[in-house]
């Protein structure tokens, strides 16, 4: 494991050895959920390291693993642009995996627009791009009513009502799924959060950004995704993925919300294991 100002890459071992059975993946999170498969719940237990994803080699963008103006990295410098934020997380990859390494792309929600532009920008490099609960669509996309986050001065049973119903509303489709440990991470994330997405999420950007992607293209979403729009929509972006590039592969996950990776990860583990041989 190698930590750095931009990012951290982490290499499988096998007998002491450092085995890349597979390309590196980068993994944009989204604006308001900084944990992407398979860093989520097993039997609501948080778990640090890949599930069921051996060998893999995963480079998480951003400083501490954030992309700029989230987390633990500094603000986003000016232009606040998709394709400035691509710039920033392609010269930390190229940083610790050399200029030439080619690498696979799984990103959620605002995260899979930076992911749909470093694609387009690096064209053979990326090996497979997984877009999952993409923002991006114009208005195939729906910004979600939320309750004001909670201030540093709010009760503590007050602050965590409001992040459960925020909860409900725009992340998770089960209250079920509405745990101690959704709750924690939630306001954990939403503690660093800085930098505005909305309004660059409700762009048709990635749309626009589809048919530039030379990669192996994976659409991914949750049926009761809140920022989808439905059943309808969803199938709408479907036709644009495979009019971008016929066949593409699109999973839409039965019973999940947005944060389907937290409701579902087996779904997305296998999602993202589906390229390759049994």
């Amino acid at each position: 494991r190698r930590d750095g100002a931009v990012g951290r890459a982490a290499v499988g071992q096998s007998g002491g050895q450092s085995v890349h059975r597979r390309p590196p993946r980068v993994e944009p999170h989204g604006a308001q959920c900084r944990h992407l498969v398979p860093e989520g719940r097993r039997g609501g237990a948080l778990q640090h390291g890949p599930v069921d994803l051996e060998f893999d080699v995963r480079v998480a963008a951003g400083r501490q693993g954030d992309l700029p103006g989230l987390g633990q990295s500094g603000d986003m410098p000016e232009p606040h642009s998709i394709a400035h934020f691509s710039e920033i997380v392609l010269s930390g990859i190229d940083q610790l995996l050399g200029e030439k390494t080619r690498f696979a792309i799984a990103a959620f929600s605002f995260g899979a627009m930076i992911a749909g532009q470093l694609a387009a920008d690096v064209g053979d490099r990326c090996t497979r791009c997984t877009l999952i609960g993409a923002a991006g669509f114009g208005d195939l996309h729906v910004q979600v009513s939320l309750l004001p986050p909670p201030s540093q001065d709010t009760p503590a049973d007050e602050a965590e009502s409001i992040q459960r119903e925020n909860l409900g509303r725009l992340m998770l489709h089960s209250p079920e799924s509405i745990d101690d440990l959704a709750v924690y991470l939630h306001s954990d994330n939403l503690a660093r959060f800085r930098f505005r997405s909305r309004k660059l999420a409700k762009t048709n950007e990635l749309a626009e950004l589809l048919p530039k992607i030379q990669a192996p293209l994976v659409g991914l979403w949750g049926e009761h995704d809140a920022t989808a729009g439905g059943v309808e929509k969803i199938e709408a972006r479907h036709h644009l993925f495979s009019a971008a590039q016929p066949p593409s592969e699109f999973h839409v996950i039965q019973g999940a919300g947005h944060w389907v990776m937290y409701e579902n990860p087996k779904a997305v583990t296998d999602a993202l294991l589906s390229d390759l041989p049994n």
